[in-house]
């Protein structure tokens, strides 16, 4: 999200796939088992997007991170330490139930399939083509699930009814799945499906 100086100088993900790109590269590694991004809104889909074929499996929170317990969050390297030859999908659902048991209810957090991403994006695209020809109807659908859509980045309870720049992908396409009609309505259903396709696990807190 920032470079360490107090996020004057944002480091796009873009620009972490250039140099992790060169770093493998440089070692001759095609790609890493797994990239863990503990930090706020790096499981967002552009971030998915920058790592396409840097990684098995990416773990993120796609909203705001909580920083505490951090020992509870981390006791998936102790699985690994223990049993460097476990599976890297079970290891997720390891990696997901700690976070779960550190974070109780509070904040968000996924385990991404990255071998599925492809599918993914393949939804999304279609999904965004037919989105754009709703909105361009002026129907007010478009508006209307935007509105009813899960925010993300909310630091208090009165920003709950306030615009965000961030939403829950998942839960937009899920409310146009269920009032949307003819092709908008298959793709939001499609890309609800790739979204719960690609997730090997997840925590949704409040």
């Amino acid at each position: 999200k920032q470079d360490g100086l107090g996020g004057a100088n944002p480091l796009k993900p873009r620009a972490f796939r250039k140099e992790i790109q060169k770093s493998l590269d440089s070692a001759g590694v095609e790609k890493f088992d797994f990239v863990y991004f503990f930090a706020c809104l790096m499981g967002a889909t552009e971030v998915l997007d920058a790592f396409d074929g840097l990684c098995d499996v990416l773990y993120g929170n796609p909203e705001i991170l909580w920083g505490y317990q951090f020992r509870e969050r981390f006791k998936y390297i102790e699985t690994l330490l223990n049993n460097p030859d476990i599976d890297n999908i079970e290891l997720a659902k390891i990696e997901v139930e700690n976070y779960k048991n550190a974070d109780g209810s509070i904040g968000m957090h996924c385990a991404y399939d990255m071998l599925k991403y492809g599918a993914f994006k393949i939804a999304f695209n279609k999904f965004t083509d037919d989105l754009l020809a709703e909105y361009k109807k002026n129907s007010g659908l478009i508006s209307a699930a935007r509105r009813n859509t899960t925010p993300y980045w909310i630091k208090r309870i009165e920003e709950l009814k306030k615009s965000t720049d961030f939403i829950d992908l998942a839960h937009f396409a899920e409310i146009l799945s269920i009032n949307a009609t003819g092709k908008l309505k298959e793709s939001s259903q499609a890309l609800l499906d790739s979204v719960r396709d690609m997730i090997i696990s997840k925590h949704v807190g409040i």
